[in-house]
C-alpha cells in the first residue's frame, strides 16, 4: 500500500512537471532538451542552443517547420522506445540532417525519420540506419 502511495505521488509529480513544461511559452527547443534530459532544464543548457540549431538547419531542408520536426522527432523517439531502443533525439535529427540533399524537391523530414525507425527496428544501429539511407540516396545518383 505505501509503495502504491509513493508511486501515484511520483506520477502527480512528473505530471505536474509536464503541464508546467508546455503550458507555458517555452521554445520548442527548450521542451526538446528538457524532453531529452528528462527535466527542467535551464534556458542556457547546451542542448537548448544544439536544438536551436538542428532546428534551424532543419526547417531550412526539409518541408515541414520547425514544430512539425519537433513532434516527428519525439514520435519517432517513442516508437524507437517502444521497441526497446534507446536513441538520444539530438542523435536523430543530426542524422537526419546529413541526409539531406538538394537535388531531391520537397523532402520530408517525417519521411526520414520513419524509414530511420523501420531501420533501426530492423536491428541497425545509428549509424548503419544513416550510412544506409545515405548510400540508397546514393544509388538513386543523388547523393
Amino acid at each position: 500500500m505505501q509503495n502504491q502511495k509513493v508511486l501515484l505521488l511520483i506520477i502527480f509529480v512528473i505530471c505536474l512537471n509536464v503541464f508546467e513544461l508546455f503550458g507555458q511559452n517555452y521554445s520548442i527547443e527548450y521542451k526538446l532538451a528538457s524532453i531529452e534530459v528528462g527535466y527542467k532544464v535551464p534556458q542556457d543548457h547546451r542542448l537548448v542552443k544544439r536544438f536551436r540549431t538542428l532546428l534551424n538547419q532543419l526547417d531550412y531542408k526539409y518541408v515541414e517547420n520547425r514544430q512539425e520536426i519537433a513532434d516527428a522527432t519525439v514520435k519517432g523517439k517513442q516508437m524507437l522506445e517502444e521497441r526497446g531502443i534507446e536513441e538520444k533525439m539530438e542523435n536523430i535529427m543530426e542524422g537526419m540532417n546529413l541526409l539531406f540533399t538538394s537535388d531531391i524537391p520537397n523532402q520530408k523530414y517525417t519521411e526520414y525519420v520513419a524509414f530511420y525507425v523501420v531501420l533501426r527496428d530492423k536491428g541497425m544501429t545509428h549509424k548503419e540506419s544513416i550510412d544506409y539511407m545515405k548510400s540508397l540516396l546514393n544509388s538513386l545518383g543523388v547523393y
